[in-house]
């Protein structure tokens, strides 16, 4: 592996008690000095998460530098620091997560073994264990779809690009205004060029999934509202009475499987059963509330 080989981008906002854990696992990373660079974006926090990763520069191993958004999304703030990265191959990760040790370099080493493909993920598990967490993992939707070598996108907590290809497509979405749209939309455009994308299991990274009931519905709102986005750009055909029509089936469909898990408690498969309900309802709310906003 070559000297300034990676350059990470992280996006954050008033996360000033997460980004720090999220800094340490990356200056633990099992590279050479001088092998990755690390950009964090601070898109306009009032907590002194931008000042806590300035700091954070005086003893990190590798190159630290903290970008000022403008308060406009992760998906602009992801621009604003690929746009700025040195290396050929941008790696994504959130200020909620923590990569494991051999991480960056895993991912590097997958890309330059197999030029055929222009991004990869790793494996986004849950760092701390609860029943919302477990129901998160169960969904899947924390998971880069699609056949390994070839899926359908890749969740921006654990993903890498060549920076010729988000050059190509122009990068991230900024029409997508939360965490939510922007991940499928740039793989959709990426893929329509004939770019493969995978996922690669060994490059592992642990992540603050929702732990409460109010956190599964925030989660689930931003990606209703961000499936609104895929309807305006093109990539999704659908209604509001095709949206519920799909989320009820969702619904049947969770609650036929939970009833016959065996492998979970009574009390488990009822509340998971609940968490679907919760989860489709979330999702319906979030894409109304952004179709009510564009039509103002």
């Amino acid at each position: 592996m070559s000297e300034s080989c990676c350059s990470v981008v992280i996006p954050t906002r008033n996360r000033v008690s997460l980004l720090p854990r999220c800094l340490d696992c990356l200056a633990k990373q099992d590279l050479p000095a001088g092998a990755i660079e690390i950009i964090v974006v601070d898109d306009d926090s009032t907590d002194g998460t931008g000042e806590r990763a300035q700091a954070a520069a005086a003893t990190m191993p590798f190159k630290l530098r903290v970008l000022r958004g403008g308060g406009r999304g992760p998906a602009a703030a992801r621009n604003l620091g690929w746009r700025a990265a040195q290396a050929p191959i941008v790696l994504f990760t959130d200020d909620d997560c923590e990569p494991s040790i051999n991480w960056a370099q895993t991912l590097v080493d997958f890309l330059d073994a197999n030029p055929d493909v222009g991004g990869a993920g790793g494996e986004i598990k849950k760092l701390r264990d609860s029943l919302a967490a477990r129901f998160t993992d169960d969904i899947r939707c924390m998971e880069h779809p699609g056949d390994p070598r070839d899926v359908d996108y890749l969740v921006s907590a654990n993903a890498s690009y060549r920076r010729e290809v988000l050059e190509s497509v122009g990068g991230f979405n900024e029409l997508f205004p939360c965490a939510g749209g922007e991940d499928p939309d740039l793989s959709i455009r990426v893929r329509a060029l004939g770019v493969k994308l995978a996922r690669v299991q060994e490059a592992v990274v642990l992540h603050n999934h929702p732990t409460s009931l109010a956190g599964i519905y925030c989660m689930h709102h931003r990606y209703g509202r961000g499936e609104f986005g895929l309807l305006r750009a093109g990539h999704v055909k659908t209604n509001d009475r095709g949206t519920v029509k799909r989320l009820l089936k969702e619904v049947r469909i969770s609650i036929a499987v939970y009833r016959r898990r065996l492998d979970l408690s009574i009390t488990d498969r009822l509340l998971f059963c609940s968490l679907s309900w919760v989860k489709c309802y979330a999702l319906f709310a979030g894409f109304r509330s952004q179709a009510r906003q564009a039509v103002r």
